[in-house]
């Protein structure tokens, strides 16, 4: 059997083993947090949260179609198909990373390359079983799509690295292209592989690297990027809205140019530009959301139904902005979040309660946003993640730290693994054998190919720790974020399976001294190796990373008998009253009801109200004017031009703060019994004076019994009533 053939067959390996693992360990419906917004939206192609998914949206929906059972299980399967093609793929681009320094000969038998097979493999298995992509991997979310189109897209790059001096080598540049525009319409992650394109480019074209070639790269890519991403998410949209027939005209006159400069052989404009049309062709997948927002289905976020509504929604004004320095924002908030972020230094003073958190620049405590920065936002938030995929994690819970040795201490027992009820799973350990196993593979690529390796590299850190310095993310979060960077964990993962090469090469020699190549690279496996060993070293690396991963890591992310959210869902809205409205406030809440009203079709004559929407004016316009499912529109007094947007998500029933006023509420005779164990059974009334201050915290003035306040009131030690 050839090279070639044999790298099929492990690549298919590879996908095989993948979709089992995940298909073994899918959840069988609906999960928590975004899942059940996503599978409802798909299920009716609705309209989600901004900036939306459309394509992920209608790809989701053509696979659940032609499978029988719970959508929810075919949604998560789908995610599933997702990773396991991007596992495969992993497996692809190390071995395309090896080739580049030990090429492939004709002359050569194929059993000479097992030390590439094998390093491809357990690179890709340790990407499939790592402990990111594996959550990603058994629900349906947006971002095993994401990590397969980012990953996709670094396999183009290297097809076209190793095509470059032949004949229609662009077609992968325009591939790549086209690529990125389609995965604007599912998340922004894959468009962060431009450098590395650029870079790959450079170092291909110009044999000698010089700094004034790099940072001149650099500059360019970063101004391209900058284009693509404010063109395609702002200016467009802008462009069109203000004037249909100009935003047509444009796309004709970039059409246009892509023509005039490919009859007249003006090869880097013709590429520039047509690579510009493919990016808005697969961009295109927006027109879903102008469609379907326009046709009012019952879920509608924002309702961009106009091009300038949509270029609000693809900015995600609902969400604000931040600002990149100070680094800490959420402060201004006060109470929890003052207390959490002070811990790291004296905190900007604000100017005062300014809605956009204005900042008194010359108060800022550099070294303090520093500490922040890289304790919190570097460390917590990115290099903690990376040690749960490749070292281990204490356990499920939310702040659980990274576990080198399988022990924990008191502490981390009684805070993090006793509330989870994982005694018997946590720590989950890897004892640190696939971080070391990498860095080994670090060591290797950049000594055989420092070019390359540096492209990873750069690769690594957009989608790590440079993604999570731009996301600026403050303290504390809702939950875990180690979703965002599956991307980058897939490239540490390459050289997972490159420190398994080096191993091969250095012990599987057949006599010592041997030599296995140097700076320009293996020259076809030259080295005489002995192939028994070589495949030992290579069983024993497949067992300290990939399968000690999937072993130590498979009751962590068995979700096959979850039926948690599910079972939440139905049990509330069975519990409501015929016709009720129901409130909810996070997604935890929410999410999982509108999948059980929209795709099961359950209890659809209750009405949701999400409380954390309810502050926007568009959702309050649905909420009054438009049915959803059986239920009927909200009864509300405000009048629709009170309701209607004014600038910047405010209206004219934005709630203020305002002066102390008496405040009476009926106490129901029933009630009043239940509160008094049978002593007083006719009405009564509470009554307090509201004075509004931080915390919403206020005293109440009462002519209520002590009784019935024991049993109403809850004390927090200082006699003060506490809203809950």
């Amino acid at each position: 059997m050839d090279y070639r053939t044999l790298n099929k067959i492990f690549a298919a390996t590879v996908f095989v083993v993948a979709i089992f693992t995940y298909w073994m360990t899918l959840q069988p419906s609906v999960p928590f947090w975004d899942c059940g917004e996503f599978s409802a939206a798909a299920m009716w192609q609705q309209v989600p949260h901004p900036p939306g998914a459309p394509l992920w949206l209608i790809v989701a929906k053509a696979f659940e179609v032609f499978l029988p059972g719970d959508p929810g299980h075919n949604f998560n399967l789908f995610a599933a198909l997702c990773s396991a093609f991007a596992a495969m793929f992993a497996y692809l681009i190390a071995v395309n990373a090896i080739e580049r320094f030990r090429p492939y000969h004709r002359s050569k038998p194929a059993s000479a390359y097992i030390s590439t097979y094998g390093a491809g493999l357990i690179g890709a298995l340790a990407f499939l079983w790592s402990d990111s992509n594996w959550f990603n991997s058994v629900e349906s979310e947006v971002y095993s799509a994401a990590t397969l189109l980012a990953t996709l897209a670094m396999w183009m790059m290297m097809k076209w690295d190793q095509q470059a001096d032949q004949p229609g080598h662009e077609r992968w540049l325009l591939l790549i292209a086209y690529v990125l525009g389609l995965a604007i319409g599912v998340h922004l992650l894959a468009l962060l592989v431009i450098p590395s394109v650029a870079l790959t480019i450079y170092g291909r074209r110009y044999k000698k690297i010089t700094p004034v070639g790099v940072g001149t790269t650099i500059g360019v890519t970063g101004l391209f990027f900058i284009i693509l991403y404010n063109s395609t998410l702002t200016w467009i949209p802008k462009i069109l809205s203000a004037s249909a027939i100009g935003g047509i005209l444009l796309l004709l006159l970039l059409l246009g140019i892509t023509g005039w400069a490919y009859t007249q052989k003006k090869a880097i404009i013709f590429l520039t530009a047509a690579s510009f049309s493919l990016v808005i062709l697969g961009y295109t997948t927006y027109a879903q959301i102008l469609v379907r927002s326009a046709s009012h289905p019952v879920m509608n976020e924002n309702e961009p139904d106009t091009f300038s509504e949509l270029a609000r929604y693809l900015g995600r004004e609902q969400y604000g902005s931040r600002s990149a320095w100070p680094r800490r924002h959420d402060h201004i908030r006060g109470g929890y979040y003052k207390s959490r972020l002070i811990q790291y230094g004296p905190l900007p003073v604000p100017i005062g309660n300014n809605p956009d958190g204005s900042i008194r620049w010359e108060n800022i405590d550099a070294g303090s946003e520093i500490n922040y920065m890289l304790n919190y936002q570097i460390g917590h938030m990115y290099l903690r993640y990376f040690g749960w995929n490749f070292i281990g994690r204490v356990s499920d819970m939310q702040t659980a730290g990274i576990s080198w040795s399988g022990s924990a201490n008191k502490q981390e027992k009684a805070e993090l693994i006793r509330p989870s009820g994982g005694e018997d799973i946590f720590p989950v350990t890897f004892y640190g054998l696939p971080f070391l196993l990498g860095l080994i593979g670090i060591v290797v690529h950049f000594r055989r190919d420092w070019k390359m390796a540096t492209i990873f590299m750069t690769a690594f850190l957009l989608w790590g720790v440079i993604m999570a310095l731009q996301q600026n993310q403050q303290e504390p979060q809702p939950r875990e974020r180690d979703y965002f960077y599956t991307a980058s964990f897939m490239v540490f993962s390459v050289w997972v399976g490159l420190g398994a090469f080096g191993l091969a090469k250095a012990f599987g020699r057949k006599k010592a001294g041997s030599n296995v190549g140097k700076e320009g690279g293996d020259t076809g496996g030259s080295a005489p190796q002995n192939i028994g060993l070589t495949a030992a070293v290579l069983g024993g690396c497949l067992l300290i990373a990939p399968i000690n991963m999937a072993v130590n890591g498979w009751n962590l992310h068995d979700r096959s008998g979850n039926w948690l959210a599910w079972d939440y869902a139905y049990n509330l809205l069975q519990s409501c009253d015929a016709n009720a409205i129901l409130f909810t406030n996070g997604d935890n809440d929410t999410f999982p009801i509108w999948y059980v009203q929209d795709v099961a079709g359950i209890r659809r004559d209750v009405r949701v109200v999400n409380l954390e929407l309810a502050q926007t004016p568009w959702y309050i316009t649905q909420m009054k004017l438009e049915p959803s499912w059986n239920a009927p529109p909200v009864p509300m007094t405000f009048h629709v031009e009170q309701i209607k947007d004014k600038g910047n998500g405010r209206n004219d029933v934005n709630p203020t703060r305002g002066g102390p006023r008496i405040v009476k509420l009926p106490v129901p005779a029933d009630v009043m019994a239940w509160a008094t164990n049978g002593k007083v059974r006719t009405a009564g009334e509470m009554e307090w004076k509201y004075e509004p201050k931080e915390g919403d915290i206020f005293a109440p003035k009462t002519n209520l019994s002590g009784a019935l306040l024991n049993r109403l009131q809850r004390k927090d030690g200082s006699d003060r009533f506490i809203s809950h």
